[in-house]
């Protein structure tokens, strides 16, 4: 069963500590999701490509 359905069900949703909680959980679920979905396709290598550029930069500009 569903965490945030859980709470819900209780009623603890409302009250402070349970929803900062339950909150946390989705917005962390969410940002597992997107990243699953950035890993999984051709833009993940995109990104990757362009951090490294950036590094390169950055170490021939140290030295």
């Amino acid at each position: 069963m569903d965490q945030k359905k859980i709470i819900d069900m209780q009623g603890l949703a409302s009250i402070g500590p349970y929803a900062d909680i339950a909150s946390f959980a989705l917005g962390f679920v969410f940002g597992v999701l997107i990243l699953g979905a950035l890993a999984t396709s051709r833009y993940m290598a995109k990104i990757r490509a362009l951090k490294q550029r950036i590094l390169h930069r950055k170490e021939a500009s140290n030295q």
